[in-house]
């Protein structure tokens, strides 16, 4: 079977940047490559009215995520978002232009969360993680221009397990999610 050409041209640019197997190397070093890939091969980024770095109060320690805020006037949606990669691999950095992407095209406040990773972390650290962010997201939606009636929440690959995880733990104990 033939190879699309413009998937082939992206494997050629991947397997000529230097890249080490993954599998011969730290998870560490392989976060790096993740953030560094993201960067180089994924093109520019949609630009969003705001993005802010904040600090989730959590234990044992404080969760990294980035709120991207829509152009316009709010209160606006929310989506919290979750980032793949194994439960291993993936950032904030990483899902960067996603976020952005899902900003404009949904004219919603994406909060992007930064969850603990195994295996530093095991289970269930990113999904208590990410129960605790939506949380606490809904109860500041106002400090960043989002309407806490108006969430749902989303990731790709091990991001999107944890988001339906974190959506099922919600339709028991809240908060009521739209998606």
């Amino acid at each position: 079977m033939d190879i699309h050409p413009q998937l082939q041209s992206l494997l050629e640019q991947l397997g000529s940047a230097g890249y080490p197997d993954q599998t011969e190397i730290s998870p560490a070093e392989a976060r790096k490559i993740t953030d560094d890939r993201a960067r180089r091969f994924y093109g520019p980024a949609d630009d969003v009215g705001s993005t802010v770095d904040i600090m989730i109060p959590s234990s044992p320690q404080p969760l990294s995520a980035r709120v991207y805020t829509p152009s316009g006037k709010g209160p606006f949606p929310i989506l919290v978002y979750f980032h793949g990669g194994g439960w291993v691999l993936g950032s904030l950095d990483s899902a960067d232009r996603g976020a952005r992407g899902v900003t404009c095209s949904g004219d919603c406040v994406t909060v992007s969360v930064d969850y603990r990773l195994a295996p530093e972390n095991p289970f269930p650290a990113a999904a208590n993680d990410c129960g605790f962010a939506l949380n606490w997201i809904v109860r500041n939606a106002a400090d960043f221009d989002g309407d806490p009636s108006r969430v749902a929440v989303g990731g790709d690959s091990a991001g999107g397990n944890l988001a339906a995880a974190v959506a099922i733990e919600a339709r028991e104990a809240g908060p009521e999610l739209l998606f």
